[in-house]
């Protein structure tokens, strides 16, 4: 976890496990510890407290469910209306399959939907092995934004299609 503790306004992450994970080294009694030179840094620290204090204050997590049934429905569209194989996510974190199960996997459909997004204003990228397009606006997006979001990325489907489609 790191991007959720700052927003990127400085560096810091956290790792957590599942129990049948830890559970593993406390039964060989080696104990599951880690560390590394920046642990406990008191800048990072106190700009994770900050920023999950806004987060709260600011209900930025209700507000990403609130949006969430938006881009369910518009991505689903954009499924329907054939210029893309699925939608998948939650909140304001959302994929979408552009090429059919991998069968393309390697097309440069990715790479093009990208570039023609920049133009767009928007910037996002594919996830590996490029046929999985991301979506992930900031919590702060108004319904406004997250339209022009969504008509962007169908523009950018509608210039890019695929060759399975």
């Amino acid at each position: 976890m790191s991007k959720g503790l700052s927003s990127g306004y400085f560096p810091i992450s956290a790792m957590a496990a599942a129990a049948r994970v830890t559970d593993v080294f406390d039964a060989a009694d080696i104990g599951f510890s880690h560390g590394h030179t920046y642990g406990g840094h008191p800048v990072a620290a106190a700009a994770a407290l900050a920023n999950l204090e806004v987060i709260e204050k600011e209900n930025l997590v209700d507000r990403a469910r609130e949006l969430a049934p938006l881009f369910q429905h518009e991505l689903q569209g954009l499924v329907e209306e054939g210029l893309a194989f699925q939608a998948r996510g939650e909140g304001l974190l959302w994929g979408l399959q552009l090429e059919c199960d991998g069968s393309r996997r390697g097309s440069n459909r990715g790479k093009r939907v990208i570039s023609k997004l920049r133009e767009l204003g928007v910037l996002t990228f594919v996830l590996h092995p490029g046929d999985v397009l991301f979506l992930c606006p900031p919590l702060v997006i108004s319904d406004e934004e997250s339209v022009d979001l969504i008509s962007k990325v169908r523009s950018a489907l509608q210039l890019c299609p695929s060759e399975e489609l």
